[in-house]
């Protein structure tokens, strides 16, 4: 009798072309993004996938023009035999440009996509790079760990930043 995820390892088939709607599915499943404060007035704003099939991050890491970094997470857990891969892209125009081409298909982090895209608007306004963040833009972050919240279900902390 045959059991329904099949005998044996499971394979991902080999994509020779991607397109935008399964890398979207991929990252409402596997992706996260994020804002986090790296010093005052100052944050990083990342988006990505991790996966234990490095060949399929690759594959999305050409679609979008070998923006970012593949890293490699190595498990110290013994229970876990094989390593884990992350591909990141944190540089704003990047994240901007991927989340835009994603937003029409993305359901589940449609949300935090959009919060994040709101946030790098409010933020290329500014004519000085380390302008202090506004009101609104605060309120963003927020919100979006709220939807963070909601949708792992865990806190996350941030640092609280002086206006």
């Amino acid at each position: 009798m045959k059991k329904f995820f099949g005998e044996g390892k499971q394979k991902i088939k080999k994509y020779d072309k991607l397109d935008i709607k399964y890398i979207a599915g991929f990252f409402d499943a596997d992706g996260h993004c994020s804002i986090s404060f790296v010093r005052p007035n100052s944050v990083k704003i990342e988006i990505g996938w991790c996966n234990n099939y490095q060949d399929i991050l690759i594959k999305i890491r050409e679609f979008f023009n070998n923006y970012g970094k593949m890293f490699v997470i190595v498990n110290d857990d013994e229970r876990r035999k094989r390593p884990s891969y992350r591909y990141k892209i944190w540089r704003m125009n990047e994240v901007k440009e991927i989340l835009q081409k994603m937003l029409p298909y993305l359901h589940i982090k449609r949300r935090q996509a959009e919060l994040i895209l709101e946030f790098i608007k409010s933020r290329t306004n500014h004519k000085k790079i380390r302008t202090p963040y506004t009101d609104y833009e605060l309120k963003i972050i927020e919100e979006l760990k709220k939807e963070h919240i909601k949708l792992r279900g865990e806190r996350i902390y941030g640092r609280k930043i002086k206006k």
